[in-house]
């Protein structure tokens, strides 16, 4: 005879149990169910999937679980206890006082029988309630009428805990988080073992942005529900809104451990790791969810910054639109898609979004920014001055809204030349940004031996070892620089060309040697490698463009990586755009880049850097055919537009085209700081612009003795 102890159901629910008595209950779950197909009214089953129900919150599978169970074991009082508790719960008091009268027939009796009986009477005596009626309105979205009915309810029965959280749902769904919060915190109180009504308050707390407050109540909710991935989702959230996002990839990585599929906690890991930089894990998590059909607005949203960010702003925009189709509008949607407006050169759109993300969420500092940074501000803009200053004095404004503004209103300032008052503003937008992104600081030592390497390893006798199995393509267009050295002038000029696309400035080198690290700091290269990498730039540059002769590239820190792209492509054209040295180190000062910009909040790590990327460029001069690389001065394109435009286009090998001299007609996106200028005529009033900041930019006048005007970048003697 086969042991009772080895069979099918007993070693099921062994597992089960020790799964529960754990705390994971997604692995309990599936077992008792299996248990149920085998028996379906097994005591120890029954009984203990009714206990995860109602502790989940789902009374009304719990209950018919819980009676099987008293069914089959009469004589445990605990059973007659748990489902009189459940009755309660789901607002039956007077069936849990039948069940007790019916439990002291079975002679059950004690403190906690006598306590149970007095709270279920205490509930009776309030009167019936229509609890399912309530449920019903809330189910099919009847929120004002729920709300109605729950006051009427409450009006006679101001005790009943459930009848505080429905009100609080019928108010929540409304979006009138102020004035659910107190109902779901009475609720919370009465009722501390409900999974569904912690959540609640911790959801309106955080609509509230009261983001410690609320993850104080997640983690009542993760006591009651250790097990359950979208609760360590919804913490992620939470943590993700109030920017600790650090804090919430570790909660999300916890719901991760117990289902590594959970959607919702990988769309949340997506949004942390977008904001710490981690573009390519982001990218990969939210393209998986969209490929799985998990197309909710906050994956599209996460995807489409991700988009914008790579320099797709037209894929971006229609994702923003499908997110507002699905989830309604929201403030924060509406400023990315102000973003993507006015990367495609629609800027009274752009305005239009940024207005509508303030009328959404008026504390909204960022749109109130992003105005200033789309148009060229006037004296007439008097009350967006007054706003900004009204922002900065709000006392709990967060360090990046902050220092979004000061740029903001350096720009205004410096747009009516009150260029004594536009310095400051920089100058502590700088300095916040500084503090705040204290794990991205510039690392002088870091980037001198990044250029040394360089320096070292890329020289002509490594050209000509893999000249022969190299790509020949020129296809592939490089515009490398400083940022702010003219880099979008030029590639906007380049892209009225009939034959040329101007893709923007485009990650792949920067990613291709960050995978291969070991490979491109050693040049240890083999004729395999270099046919891959240009086989996967071809392919890259494709999707940006299928037919174009030319598809340029115009990443300006592709500076570091000339000697790579010229053992990849040896017959690729680089463009140097260069720039009055002190010019340009303010124009970038006064940019709100992000955090791969790490020199650039500092005077003095602006010039450390310039004189690295100088050095650096020197070499590359040295090393790389004149055929291949032509340095371009910012000042003299600006002088002479069109002989430089033939110029260029001798370099490049095609035939020069009138459309080039009208750039700014040509309709394209440029994804970068200076979408609004790159569609202007020709202006050379960037020229000696550090005249106007002369005593405030002392670090970097030393690099005047760097540059000629005339000549461009010179060696001092």
């Amino acid at each position: 005879m086969v042991k009772a102890s080895t069979t099918p159901v007993a070693n099921l629910l062994k597992k089960a149990l020790a799964h529960q008595n754990a705390g994971r209950l997604q692995q309990a779950l599936p077992l008792y169910q299996q248990i149920l197909k085998l028996n379906p009214k097994h005591p120890e089953a029954t009984q203990q999937l009714g206990i995860i129900n109602v502790n989940q919150g789902r009374l009304e599978q719990a209950l018919p679980l819980l009676r099987t169970a008293l069914e089959a074991k009469p004589t445990e009082g605990e059973r007659w206890l748990r489902y009189a508790d459940a009755l309660m719960r789901a607002g039956k008091a007077k069936n849990a006082l039948s069940i007790i009268a019916q439990a002291r027939q079975h002679n059950l009796k004690g403190e906690l029988v006598d306590k149970v009986e007095a709270q279920a009477q205490r509930m009776a005596n309030l009167g019936q309630l229509d609890l399912a009626g309530l449920d019903n309105l809330l189910n099919n979205g009847h929120f004002a009428q729920a709300e109605q009915q729950a006051q009427a309810q409450l009006a006679e029965h101001p005790n009943h805990p459930r009848l505080k959280h429905y009100l609080g749902l019928a108010l929540y769904q409304q979006d009138r988080f102020e004035d659910a919060l107190p109902h779901f915190q009475a609720a919370a109180e009465q009722l501390p073992q409900d999974a569904n009504v912690q959540n609640q308050l911790a959801l309106s707390l955080k609509h509230l942005k009261r983001h410690e407050e609320a993850l104080e109540a997640y983690k009542k909710v993760v006591a009651l529900l250790p097990d359950t991935p979208s609760v360590y989702a919804n913490i992620g959230a939470n943590l993700n809104d109030a920017r600790e996002f650090d804090q919430a990839l570790e909660w999300v990585n916890k719901g991760l451990a117990i289902d590594p599929n959970d959607q919702p906690c990988r769309a949340n890991k997506a949004i942390a790791l977008f904001e710490k930089d981690q573009v390519l894990e982001a990218e990969a998590l939210a393209k998986g969810l969209l490929e799985e059909g998990y197309r909710n607005e906050i994956t599209l949203v996460t995807w489409a910054r991700v988009r914008l960010k790579e320099g797709d702003p037209d894929v971006a925009l229609a994702c923003f639109e499908e997110a507002e189709q699905l989830g309604g509008k929201d403030a924060a949607t509406c400023l990315f898609k102000g973003n993507a407006l006015n990367d495609l050169g629609r800027f009274d759109d752009a305005m239009a979004s940024f207005e509508e993300s303030l009328a959404l969420d008026p504390e909204m500092a960022s749109a109130w920014a992003s105005i200033a940074q789309a148009r060229k501000m006037t004296t007439d803009d008097q009350d967006w001055w007054e706003g900004a200053k009204a922002f900065l004095e709000k006392e709990d404004l967060e360090p990046q809204q902050a220092f979004n503004l000061h740029y903001a209103m350096g720009k205004f300032c410096n747009d009516i030349k009150d260029y004594d008052n536009a310095f400051p503003h920089y100058q502590k937008a700088n300095q916040l940004k500084h503090d705040t992104w204290t794990e991205s600081r510039y690392d002088r030592a870091r980037q001198e031996k990044l250029v040394e390497v360089m320096l070292d390893r890329y020289v002509p006798g490594m050209f000509a070892q893999w000249q022969d199995v190299a790509d020949p393509s020129m296809r592939p267009l490089f515009i490398v620089g400083m940022p702010r050295s003219g880099t979008s002038l030029t590639e906007q000029i380049l892209a009225s060309h009939p034959e040329i696309h101007g893709a923007g400035e485009l990650n792949f080198w920067p990613r291709l040697a960050n995978d291969n690290e070991r490979v491109v700091l050693n040049s240890k290269f083999d004729a395999e490698w270099l046919q891959k990498a240009a086989q996967q730039c071809l392919d890259y540059l494709k999707e940006k463009s299928p037919d174009a002769a030319r598809v340029v590239d115009k990443m300006p820190g592709n500076f570091i990586w000339v000697g790579l792209i010229h053992t990849v492509f040896p017959n690729a054209r680089i463009l140097h755009t260069m720039r009055n040295p002190v010019d340009n180190g303010i124009s970038i000062f006064f940019q709100n880049f992000n955090k791969g910009h790490a020199y650039a909040n500092d005077l003095e790590d602006i010039a450390h850097h310039y004189r690295q990327y100088h050095r650096l460029m020197q070499h590359w001069r040295q090393v790389i055919p004149e055929d291949n690389f032509l340095d371009l001065p910012y000042e003299q394109l600006v002088e002479d537009q069109e002989g430089w435009s033939k110029r260029i286009m001798e370099f490049v090998g095609l035939d020069f085209d009138e459309r080039m001299l009208e750039f700014y007609k040509t309709e394209r996106k440029v994804g970068t700081a200076s979408n609004w200028q790159a569609r202007q005529p020709i202006y050379k009033t960037s020229k000696e612009r550090w005249r106007h900041y002369e005593k405030f930019v002392g670090p970097l006048l030393p690099l005047l003795e760097l540059y000629d005007p005339e000549r461009g970048q010179i060696v001092p003697e």
